[in-house]
């Protein structure tokens, strides 16, 4: 059985190609949040009469408000969401509590969308009364976080061990429905989230064909058909910080660096060769690579990992992936946020003249 939130459709991701082991490989943006500045009255009171005029439901999208209590996770007092059906789109959140952070934020979720689709839904923002605004708005912006998806098929969470450089914290969850992985934390500038998903597309059942056992559960293969390696970039600097060099705007998402290059994949044997190696590494089943070793570093009390055990490591690790390779597809990928990656086409003539 799996949780219906681990069914996926892959025909919106784009084939980067195949692994070492001959695994077929995906790759898509699965949500991007950016932080921007809206200036003057001008602007901030067509954001106003924007969201007044939008509300409920219109020809192509439904509109509701949010509203924030004030606390220490919520930065803004206001926002909407835009929705296609029960699936959410974008979240625009205004109005901020504070005065040192983007006066707007937009949290998109893309892997719902083709690029045509996020096409439409840019525009329509634009024709339901942003007009130019909200392309100025993009010309502002900077990413707060980026989720890049790698999907590799025919695998699954237990065919190798998954590391990242300078990493000791993570959690693993081998039980139930919802089989996964997490390396760093909500607070690392890049956090790996790895997890199992059946893909229903292209396969002879789907959704309605496969039995429901429950309101989110569906019966499926006893392994699921990829492996989804979600590679969450959270940059800590913006445009007004002191290292604003160091900040992705995102008008240069092409410049992003790749996120793959810190992902550390071992063979089969890695645990019982580090046992031998030094009894005092004990891995223990349920926990991921990184809180093993952090286990073990406090135990022996050192900083890092003794050098006959980084040898160990590095014996054991495996170049499964062509990270060059893969990343090299990235402009290609990120082409599939249409205009909101697209920033030739935020100048109006450029746009008029590629959609006329």
């Amino acid at each position: 059985m799996m949780s219906m939130k681990n069914i996926d459709n892959g025909k919106k991701s784009l084939k980067v190609g195949r692994s070492k082991d001959g695994h077929p490989l995906r790759m898509r943006v699965d949500g991007i949040t950016i932080v921007s500045m809206v200036d003057g009255k001008r602007e901030k009171n067509t954001i106003r009469d924007w969201v007044k005029n939008i509300m409920g439901m219109t020809e192509h999208y439904s509109v509701e408000p949010v509203y924030h209590k004030k606390n220490g996770k919520n930065h803004y007092q206001k926002g909407v969401k835009i929705s296609s059906g029960s699936t959410m789109l974008v979240r625009i959140d205004y109005k901020p509590y504070r005065d040192n952070v983007g006066n707007i934020r937009f949290e998109f979720r893309p892997q719902h969308l083709t690029e045509n689709g996020m096409n439409k839904l840019i525009l329509w923002l634009a024709e339901s009364g942003l007009a130019d605004l909200i392309f100025t708005i993009f010309k502002r912006a900077w990413v707060t976080r980026l989720d890049v998806a790698l999907d590799v098929y025919n695998c699954t969470l237990e065919d190798y061990f998954f590391g990242l450089k300078r990493c000791y914290t993570g959690n693993m969850n081998l039980e139930g429905d919802s089989r996964g992985l997490t390396l760093g934390t909500v607070y690392s500038h890049l956090q790996m989230s790895i997890y199992e998903k059946t893909d229903l597309f292209g396969v002879e059942s789907s959704i309605e064909k496969v039995e429901t056992l429950g309101k989110n559960i569906l019966r499926v293969d006893e392994y699921a058909d990829f492996l989804r390696i979600e590679a969450r970039i959270r940059p800590k600097n913006t445009p007004h910080s002191k290292q604003a060099n160091r900040a992705i705007r995102l008008a240069d998402l092409d410049k992003l660096v790749n996120p793959f290059e810190s992902l550390q994949i071992y063979h089969k044997g890695l645990d019982n060769m580090l046992h031998g190696t030094d009894n005092r590494f004990s891995y223990k089943k349920g926990h991921t690579l990184a809180r093993n070793k952090h286990d073990f570093l406090k135990r022996i009390g050192a900083r890092k990992m003794p050098k006959h055990q980084e040898k160990v490591f590095k014996q054991y690790e495996y170049e499964l992936l062509n990270k060059g390779e893969v990343w090299s597809f990235w402009p290609d990928c990120k082409a599939k946020l249409g205009l909101l990656g697209n920033p030739p086409l935020w100048v109006a003539t450029n746009r008029n003249r590629y959609f006329s």
